[in-house]
């Protein structure tokens, strides 16, 4: 349980950063795009 439990976070972690990574590499625009969609969820 504790060992899945742990390894749910790591994947939560590495999807996050995976998502700034590629909102790092969006153009200007493009980020003020999926700021929208972030407040809209």
């Amino acid at each position: 349980m504790d060992k899945k439990s742990s390894l749910r976070e790591k994947y939560k972690a590495s999807v996050k950063q995976r998502k700034e990574e590629l909102l790092i590499g969006l153009r200007p625009q493009d980020k003020k795009a999926v700021e929208n969609i972030k407040h809209k969820k």
